[in-house]
């Protein structure tokens, strides 16, 4: 979902439509779902339909013809050429938006133009086809039955809460909610949303999902995309904080998108996966990848991890298994020296941490510390997305001048009779005065962190995300709760000329 006028008056009517339907019609549900969806899809991306609509076809086809042509569709080559050939359909879109002069005039991809053209047109790619080959590959194995009503599937890959940016949902998940037949209630309590109800369970997560969006991650993206752009020639201590920004706007902007993805496929009647819970207070890389991005890392374990083996066989395999698997994350991300790097990063702390397992016994915190501080670093790669530039990156922060810069206000400041954090409130003055961290961004922001590591440490210790926590508050707090938090959002939330609410990180992988 997006965050326009459009998208809430959307949104209203699609409710009201799908609550309008008598209780008898509730198989006509999926069809009213897809007809929206590509309403949805006609007003923000146009463009995408012709693909969505090939692709769709394509995997129906191909799912189809695996069980007609062996007794066991694991015998069938169908299913395999469907997944080469959606394989070979995201690498060459992953190789377009990573180096779009190799489709350029005397360009060796040049021949290719006319699909890149389409392809650029294509937002959610990476998740539709990525839910395209999960289908196929369940149905190759025999998990799922080949999906004859072509709407469906459809509709599985087109479904519009999550179309922009995930979560990958699987097919036996999803495909097993429109075929049930039951009454979906809006208000009073039901069996999926005992406690407070559909609505109230919807509500929460759009609104945390909003909140992380609007009052953290795109107040931190101001300041943060212009450092990553241009490292040069900044201090070591802006550079360092603006690495840790990035490390919350992140997750803020993403696990934002996913929370009101959730929350808008309850009002309807549809789980999505519960995409993120509380990832930075994770203790080693196994436990971060359980509980950052759930979707996708649930995805390259099932269909590239366990298939190569998985943890089976040593040590040594399990490593090669690690290793790619990420690989493949990193690619899906962008055919790019910083993504490259970005994954096999995570595969050495992951096999480092394999290896270690057992041998090595750390406290619970400094676990946790460690993991956040490599977590961070690799992000940097991530975030300025070619090696070059992170090099640079990481020579600002550790160079001995930009610190000793620092350190000179400081004693300026400390000489003069400032004191404490006055005196380094002085050190810092100048250049991020300059760079736009005065008091009233600051204490926004830091108030917006506190709110989230708050969130977070609760909702780890109670093992449920935390908008499902305060959708089971008792009626008075339970609203009283999102009317505050719209509040906030109405008087401090960022908005303003250049605002564009719909721009979300990860729409762009």
């Amino acid at each position: 979902m997006t965050f326009t006028f459009f998208s809430a008056l959307f949104l209203a009517c699609s409710v009201l439509l799908c609550y309008l339907l008598p209780a008898r019609a509730c198989r006509l549900r999926p069809y009213l779902l897809l007809a929206l969806s590509f309403v949805f899809l006609l007003h923000f991306y146009p463009k995408a339909i012709p693909g969505v609509l090939g692709v769709s076809i394509l995997i129906w086809a191909f799912g189809l013809f695996s069980r007609k042509g062996a007794v066991h569709a694991r015998h069938d080559f169908s299913s395999a050429i469907g997944i080469l050939l959606l394989t070979i359909l995201l690498a060459l879109y992953k190789i377009l938006i990573s180096h779009p002069t190799l489709f350029h005039a005397g360009g060796p991809l040049f021949p290719l133009a006319p699909a890149a053209k389409l392809l650029t047109a294509q937002i959610g790619i990476s998740y539709y086809l990525f839910q395209g080959i999960a289908y196929l590959a369940d149905v190759r194995t025999g998990r799922v039955r080949p999906e004859r009503n072509f709407f469906f599937l459809l509709l599985y890959l087109s479904f519009f809460p999550r179309f922009v940016s995930g979560p990958i949902e699987r097919p036996s998940a999803f495909l097993g909610q429109l075929t049930a037949r039951r009454t979906v209630r809006l208000i009073r309590p039901d069996d999926d949303f005992p406690e407070g109800g559909r609505l109230s369970a919807a509500l929460s997560a759009i609104t945390v999902g909003w909140f992380m969006k609007i009052f953290l991650a795109d107040r931190l993206s101001a300041y943060t995309t212009a450092v990553f752009a241009s490292p040069k020639e900044r201090s070591g201590a802006l550079l360092l904080i603006c690495s840790l920004l990035y490390t919350v706007q992140l997750y803020c902007d993403f696990a934002g998108y996913s929370s009101v993805a959730v929350g808008t496929a309850q009002l309807f009647g549809i789980r999505l996966t519960q995409n993120f819970h509380a990832p930075y207070l994770s203790a080693g890389s196994s436990e971060f990848w359980r509980r950052w991005h759930i979707s996708l890392s649930s995805w390259l374990r099932d269909y590239i991890y366990i298939p190569l083996g998985g943890s089976r066989n040593g040590l040594g395999k399990k490593i090669r298994n690690t290793f790619a698997v990420f690989l493949v994350c990193g690619l899906w991300h962008g055919i790019g020296s910083g993504f490259l790097v970005w994954g096999l990063l995570h595969a050495a702390f992951a096999s480092l941490e394999s290896a270690l397992k057992g041998k090595i016994h750390l406290p619970l915190v400094l676990r946790r510390i460690l993991t956040f501080c490599y977590v961070s670093a690799a992000w940097i790669f991530f975030g300025t997305k070619n090696v070059r530039t992170a090099v640079t990156y990481f020579a600002g922060i550790l160079a001995p001048s930009g610190w000793s810069a620092q350190a000179g206000w400081a004693l300026q400041a400390l000489r003069q009779n400032t004191a404490g954090t006055a005196g380094l409130g002085s050190a810092l003055h100048a250049e991020f005065v300059q760079f736009g961290f005065t008091e009233s961004p600051v204490i926004l922001i830091s108030l917006g962190i506190v709110l989230m590591i708050a969130a977070d440490a609760v909702s780890y210790r109670r093992g449920k995300p935390f908008a499902e926590l305060a959708a089971s508050l008792p009626f008075p707090a339970r609203y009283l709760f999102l009317a505050l938090a719209w509040l906030i959002l109405l008087i401090f939330g960022s908005y303003g000329a250049g605002y564009r609410a719909s721009s979300f990180l990860y729409s762009q992988f």
